[in-house]
């Protein structure tokens, strides 16, 4: 009887055991990925760009912004900076700017930077350490909807209470528009408006005759395209992150 359960034992420990193994496994495998791209392209520069964007929707439909540099429809968000404590860290990862897009003082701390490929996995486990980075969101929300008029400081204000809802399971991938292997990074935030906040953004698209503002069904954002005013316009890849799938 004692050997039976001894031996009981030795399989219930063993189960336990493979299943926190294959928990731990499920749960790293991004960074086993990252290792792997690591180690493989470890003397190639690698393209990382980090951003947050807003899930926002009024009357079910999700509200997309024209975008600064490429003539698209995105969702209200953008990419994270650096604090000046990083420039070690910049140094020793061997960072440099991407200069493809947005330049001048308002880009030069955007976390929109190239790297030696070695440095990948360190890069994000600093990434995810949160010091030394922007980590509140507040920023792209105030500029993109408060600055641009479409939404009062007041309203912003009072129904501002961003929900972290996932990070997008993007991985490493060659672009051919920058010529090099690229990781996007995408924090995804809901932003649940009240009914103060609808009325006025509402109020502010329907007097906005350059459309900077639209709000357009998920079939737009999985086709990539939605007809503004009789033409054709694109949306960013990217707004696929922002649409509702429980998460």
């Amino acid at each position: 009887m004692i050997e039976n359960f001894f031996w009981d034992l030795i399989g219930a420990a063993t189960i336990a055991v493979l299943g926190y193994c294959a928990r731990l496994l499920k749960e790293n495998r991004r960074r086993l990925a990252l290792l792997g791209t690591s180690i493989t392209k470890q003397k190639k520069r690698i393209r990382i760009s980090a951003a947050y964007l807003f899930r926002i929707k009024i009357d079910e439909r999700y509200l997309l912004i024209l975008g600064g540099n490429i003539d698209q429809y995105q969702p209200v968000g953008g990419v994270y900076k650096f604090f000046p404590s990083a420039k070690i860290i910049r140094e020793e990862l061997g960072i440099e700017r991407d200069t493809k897009f947005a330049e001048g003082p308002k880009a030069k701390d955007d976390i929109r930077i190239t790297l030696p490929g070695k440095n990948l996995l360190k890069f994000m486990n600093w990434f995810d350490a949160r010091i030394g980075r922007e980590v509140d969101t507040w920023r792209e929300f105030h500029e993109e909807l408060v600055a641009s008029g479409c939404l009062s400081v007041q309203n912003a204000i009072d129904t501002f209470e961003p929900e972290f809802i996932k990070r997008a399971p993007t991985k490493v991938q060659y672009k051919s528009q920058m010529g090099m292997d690229e990781l996007l990074v995408f924090d995804i935030y809901e932003v649940i408006l009240n009914e103060a906040a609808e009325r006025e953004i509402r109020a502010a698209m329907n007097g906005d005759d350059e459309r900077r503002f639209i709000l357009v069904e998920e079939t737009d954002i999985t086709r990539e395209c939605v007809s503004v005013d009789g033409v054709s316009k694109n949306i960013a890849g990217s707004a696929k992150w922002v649409i509702s799938d429980g998460r």
